[in-house]
Order: C-alpha cells, then sequence, then structure tokens
C-alpha cells in the first residue's frame, strides 16, 4: 500500500504538467 501513494504524487504531478503544456500551446497558437 506503501508504494500507492508515491505513484498518485506523481500521476498527479503529470497531469499538472500536461495541463501547462495544454495551456503554452494555446497561448502559442493565438
Amino acid at each position: 500500500n506503501f508504494d500507492q501513494v508515491p505513484i498518485m504524487k506523481i500521476q498527479g504531478q503529470v497531469e499538472e504538467i500536461s495541463q501547462e503544456m495544454e495551456e503554452n500551446t494555446r497561448v502559442v497558437n493565438q
């Protein structure tokens, strides 16, 4: 069970990074 905690944190960070990437691409496209 202890191994699942870091994975959840990593997944959360990946989601945040992906959202930032999308926002950056939107700015570039504009």
